[in-house]
């Protein structure tokens, strides 16, 4: 009879740890789910092994092709954790109460610019050349091919102007723009004449999986922004303290020569940084910016 009890009362105690431990949910903006979804896992899979004894169960990847979807599932707490660009994670933190925990180096880079370029033999050679033309931006989630394309346009007095296709009628005021949704169709837009100017980050300016050198001798960089931190990590406000702590501990302690296969599966990272309040001063700036075109 003793026995029984004993056995009953470990395996409430089992059944009560299993209801207390939870999912560690990843997440992010994605307009191509099945790339995204592979570098994510290995993290997601990592992070939760390695906070299993602080509640953590199991980690898993949820994608989201709009911003309000995901606003919405970190209110609620069915997202923990985010990766993001600049732009998204400001309006995450400005609009969804995610809080930042660290940054990321990105594919290696831990700042990063935004490029403006044109074909040499266009005869455009400042951003006020554009006017009346097209332009390829990457995507409206694009902090470096986006925000900070606009922000330059922006800072000149020149208004910008979304077009529903290449060949669509542009005001002589403005500059048209379209959306490559990725770099190569980026540069591709721009080589082929179809659109007067492109967008993308300085890392890809350089990389010759995106842009070759033969291609990049055609090409002119009319306009180069600031640097800003590549990448971020936030998570819900919804997320236990502890969780929080533990997480962001865990990320900024990951060394590139113990967990670099891990690092390198998370969209080539090389590693995390600690936040500085200066960072998240600039993360309200850009929240700022944003609601001001809107």
């Amino acid at each position: 009879m003793m026995y029984r009890a004993r056995l009953a009362a470990c395996l409430l105690g089992l059944f009560s740890a299993l209801a207390e431990a939870e999912a560690l949910v990843l997440s992010q903006l994605s307009e191509r789910p099945k790339k995204d979804f592979i570098e994510l896992r290995p993290m997601a899979n990592y992070a939760a092994r390695a906070l299993g004894q602080d509640g953590v169960s199991e980690g898993r990847v949820k994608l989201f092709k709009n911003f309000d979807d995901l606003c919405q599932a970190i209110k609620q707490g069915e997202v923990n954790w985010v990766t993001e660009t600049a732009l998204m994670a400001a309006r995450l933190h400005s609009e969804c109460d995610a809080i930042p925990i660290a940054i990321k180096w990105k594919k290696n880079q831990s700042q990063y610019s935004s490029v403006i370029y044109t074909r040499k033999d266009s005869g455009l050679n400042s951003l006020a050349d554009l006017k009346g033309k097209v332009m390829a931006l990457e995507s409206e989630f694009s902090f470096s091919a986006f925000y900070l394309s606009r922000q330059a346009f922006a800072d000149q007095g020149i208004q910008l102007q979304k077009l529903a296709r290449p060949n669509s009628p542009v005001d002589t005021d403005k500059v048209g723009y379209i959306f490559s949704r990725n770099e190569k169709n980026n540069v591709l837009l721009v080589l082929k004449s179809i659109a007067a100017a492109g967008a993308v980050n300085d890392g890809d300016w350089k990389d010759p999986k995106i842009l070759s050198a033969s291609d990049r001798e055609q090409l002119l960089i009319i306009h180069q922004s600031s640097a800003y931190p590549r990448s971020f990590e936030l998570v819900s406000a919804k997320l236990a303290k502890p969780i929080q702590q533990a997480l962001q501990q865990l990320l900024l302690s990951m060394d590139p020569d113990q967990q670099g296969n891990i690092l390198s599966r998370y969209e080539r990272a090389k590693g995390f940084a600690a936040i500085s309040q200066a960072e998240i001063d600039t993360l309200k700036a850009i929240a700022h910016n944003y609601r001001g075109w809107q």
